[in-house]
């Protein structure tokens, strides 16, 4: 049979085992006090309070995929290639290029190409630029304001889990009291004011929530109206350049090997490295849009592929029939071009 203390320490060690963790002891305490019941909202207000709470989860998650998305569009520290600087890597790609092709010498077609294609590279960076700049300006930002507007609206809501609790402990005070008690019940009026001034905080700040939605939506809408001119203007990027620098490339099937001879010399002339960029082109350009860096008629790139038989399409050097257009030395055959 216990002692009264052996079952004292076990009626401790039960009532410890039903209480709640430690993080919600204080409102344990709190609700166990007098045993009065917990005050609790309407029905209404706990369904826009969870409705509230689901919306602001989504658009927390739209916001980081959509930082995320504005991360891979901005700039970035690029080093190398004499760039130390924060750029647009498009912008970055086509200063590059730009430098390489003053290298080369703007009247050779390969620096000619490649000025070209850095404007090009250089005018569409500086419209990505342009569009991330009025993302981060309109959709984002409002983005960010709902979160911190959400964040708000958590505030209040633990001001009013406070504010009950310390009304529902006072309630139970004038409950438990035997006697009446005009101080009590003042402490409980006040409580009382508080608790349902707090309720009303929240209650208009998820309308207030409810009510930025339809401005969110409108603004993710305008994301588009953003895209769709940036969209247009980069296309457009296409009429600073001739046709022939924005049509499609196909490139020419890979070259199956070629049997050698006994003098271990090709029995037909070998691809040179430059094959690639000699493939079949599209027509010549026409006449350079303003403010294209054109060459002189001389220089001009030409892509016209000579008739086999013609005395065009027989090599200056050796007099063979294999014959192709070679920009770095003309009416030369790629073997010729080589030993030479």
């Amino acid at each position: 049979m216990r002692t009264p203390d052996e079952r004292a320490r076990m009626d401790g060690r039960n009532e410890r085992s039903t209480r709640p963790p430690t993080g919600t002891r204080s409102v344990w305490t709190n609700e166990r006090l007098g045993h009065a019941g917990r005050t609790e909202t309407t029905v209404e207000f706990k369904q826009l309070e969870r409705q509230t709470d689901a919306r602001r989860e989504a658009v927390e998650r739209i916001l980081a995929v959509s930082d995320k998305y504005a991360s891979t569009l901005d700039a970035k520290k690029v080093t190398g290639a004499g760039i130390n600087e924060e750029l647009v890597p498009q912008i970055a790609l086509g200063a590059t290029l730009l430098d390489l092709g003053s290298l080369m010498g703007e009247k050779t077609t390969y620096g000619h190409d490649l000025i070209i294609v850095g404007e090009a590279q250089d005018k569409l960076g500086a419209l990505q630029a342009t569009y991330l700049t009025r993302l981060r300006a309109g959709f984002l930002a409002d983005l960010e304001e709902y979160v911190q507007e959400s964040q708000r609206y958590n505030e209040l809501k633990r001001k009013l889990e406070s504010r009950r609790l310390d009304y529902d402990a006072k309630l139970a005070k004038v409950q438990k009291s035997k006697k009446e008690k005009p101080e009590l019940e003042e402490e409980v009026r006040a409580a009382q004011f508080k608790y349902e001034e707090s309720m009303q905080d929240v209650e208009n700040q998820m309308v207030y929530l409810s009510e930025f939605e339809v401005h969110s939506f409108s603004c993710a809408v305008a994301v588009l109206g953003e895209q769709l001119p940036y969209s247009r203007a980069v296309y457009g990027v296409r009429g600073m350049f001739p046709s022939n620098y924005t049509e499609p490339y196909t490139p020419e099937p890979a070259p199956r090997p070629v049997a050698t001879s006994v003098t271990g010399r090709s029995t037909k002339s070998t691809r040179s490295m430059h094959s690639a960029y000699n493939a079949p082109p599209p027509p010549a350009p026409p006449a350079a849009a303003a403010g294209f860096r054109s060459l002189p008629p001389a220089m001009a790139r030409s892509y016209s592929t000579p008739v086999v038989g013609s005395a065009a399409a027989v090599c200056s050097t050796c007099g063979c029939d294999e014959f192709k257009a070679n920009v770095f030395k003309p009416q030369s055959c790629n073997n010729c071009f080589h030993q030479h």
